[in-house]
């Protein structure tokens, strides 16, 4: 329970700074998941980012309604990719300002050392569940 504390109290701290961005922190995630990939396939968007299809496609139909986002054909129409446009990446960067700033006093609230050592331990989490994922397919 506590974790879900922790997580309810940081999702609305990292919301409040990216709705001056005009984003949730859910979708400025999948902005950046699709910037650190350059195109991605829904699926493996959604996938990698730990979201339900459904969750993902309604997160990315706002940012493509909104110009940040735009859809690539593939050979196969249901194997749709996503890219960010311009008026993307100028938003991301405009949010990555704020996110950094509630990074930044998250990291004094924790501590340096804390904060490694926290993350260190989810993404063993992330990892095992994936793992176990993995050895089911």
């Amino acid at each position: 329970m506590s974790l879900r504390m922790v997580c309810r109290v940081l999702t609305n701290r990292y919301d409040k700074a990216m709705a001056e961005a005009g984003l949730t922190a859910t979708q400025y995630f999948l902005m950046m998941v699709i910037r650190g990939h350059g195109q991605i396939k829904v699926t493996a968007l959604a996938k990698f980012a730990e979201l339900d299809q459904t969750t993902a496609t309604r997160g990315l139909q706002v940012l493509e309604k909104n110009g940040w986002v735009r859809r690539v054909e593939g050979e196969d129409k249901r194997n749709r990719a996503v890219e960010l446009t311009a008026g993307g990446e100028e938003v991301l960067g405009q949010a990555k300002v704020k996110w950094e700033r509630v990074q930044g006093e998250t990291l004094r609230e924790i501590g340096r050392e804390r904060w490694v050592e926290t993350q260190a331990l989810l993404g063993k989490i992330v990892q095992g569940r994936r793992d176990d994922e993995d050895s089911v397919v």
